[in-house]
């Protein structure tokens, strides 16, 4: 039996990956709190691991996170009742989270081998569980490290409910992949005739997809009919996506999903394929939900992710963008909107990445790219995705 002691802070997921990762058949965890301060974090992170299976969970309240002195009288008594409740067991403190006072205290304690009671710290950028212990006593190689999280439980446990994403358990996701090569004929179009893109969208948008106000039009009258745009009609239609007429100037979107993918929704699916053909553990995409409030039920703040990726515990967002800059600061918003998302789901290791169709202006572009961890890819850069990817893939790994 093992016993896991998680120190509640802010950040939960080290105490999830330290206890994913060394884990035993028989298994209970003590979540401890400082003070109240941070309550509806431990009632989160139980709810996690219940619903991961684990039934034997205990939440004990120190009454002070800054108290060393009272925290070590506390740690005492912990180790004293586990010791004679579990002899044979072996407990585990994670001291990565809780303040410093509380990590001190239960580090003193419960740094006791030859009691079978162990202290380690999860390292989740050289990605090691490291047992802290003296070292001129005790040598140890580092506790195993694995990659434990899933796009869900990532957003869940930074406090965001999943509702609805594509990946790869999909039927969506094979939907995808027959429209791959729709999807690249599309990307080759950026690189030769980026306006057409726009023309595309701008057609699209007249079916009304997506309206909760409107009913979807599936037939757009008057459509432009010059060689490049009609050579984009008949692609679009060996794909079995719309029906062009060139004779009464129509074109005839097969389904509402049809015309959301020609008008946008085409380029998070190539960045869906780059993302799975680079290798990377997790990937979702059209990601919906709700944030969690302090009750930990869903509140009416929600946010739709264009793509999501985990890869050895650690997550980048990619936001997915067709239209054209023309609206001035347009670029800069959403790029401090995606910066605001990335460090609320994902903290100070996370990165993102916003991938434009359409070139950046050199400002905005410089502005996007001073700021922490997002990376622009605008214009011809989109097509560097790929090597993004497997940077930081291999960087993570």
């Amino acid at each position: 039996m093992i016993i896991h002691i998680n120190l509640i802070s802010h950040q939960l997921l080290p105490n999830v990956i330290g206890t994913f990762s060394n884990t035993d058949k028989e298994m209970k965890i003590i979540l401890v709190l400082g003070d109240n301060k941070l309550k509806e974090k431990a009632v989160l992170l139980e709810h996690f691991y219940r619903n991961k299976g684990i039934a034997n969970i205990e939440t004990i309240n120190c009454q002070t996170s800054t108290d060393h002195a009272k925290l070590f009288v506390r740690a005492e008594a912990l180790f004293e009742q586990l010791r004679f409740q579990y002899p044979d067991a072996m407990i585990a403190v994670n001291a990565t989270g809780g303040t410093k006072p509380m990590s001190i205290a239960f580090t003193q304690v419960f740094d006791n081998l030859a009691e079978k009671s162990m202290v380690f710290y999860t390292d989740t950028i050289d990605k090691q569980n490291t047992i802290l212990t003296n070292p001129h006593k005790n040598k140890f190689t580092p506790l195993p490290y694995a990659n434990v999280l899933n796009v869900h439980d990532y957003l869940y446990l930074n406090q965001f409910n999943v509702n609805s994403e594509v990946n790869e358990h999909c039927r969506e996701h094979d939907n995808i992949m027959e429209r791959r090569s729709s999807t690249g004929f599309l990307l080759e179009l950026c690189k030769r005739e980026a306006n057409l893109i726009s023309m595309l969208n701008g057609i699209s948008a007249q079916t009304d997809f997506g309206s909760n106000n409107k009913s979807f039009n599936a037939v757009v009258a008057q459509v432009p009919k010059f060689k490049s745009i009609v050579n984009c009609y008949q692609q679009l239609e060996i794909a079995n996506l719309v029906t062009f007429n060139e004779c009464e100037a129509t074109l005839t979107f097969t389904s509402e999903d049809a015309a959301r993918y020609i008008g946008g929704a085409w380029f998070e699916e190539f960045a869906y394929l780059t993302a799975v053909d680079a290798g990377i553990d997790y990937v979702s995409t059209s990601v919906n939900g709700h944030w969690l409030d302090k009750n930990n039920t869903e509140s009416s703040v929600s946010n739709e992710l264009d793509l999501v990726l985990v890869h050895n515990n650690q997550m980048m967002l990619v936001e997915c963008k067709t239209s054209n800059w023309k609206e001035a600061g347009k670029g800069q918003n959403v790029a401090l909107k995606l910066e605001s998302l990335m460090r609320n789901l994902g903290g100070s290791h996370a990165k993102a990445i916003l991938l434009s169709v359409f070139e950046l202006n050199d400002h905005t572009h410089d502005r996007v790219k001073n700021l922490n961890n997002v990376t622009p890819l605008s214009g011809s850069a989109i097509h560097g995705l790929a090597n993004q990817l497997k940077t930081w893939k291999a960087k993570v790994s």
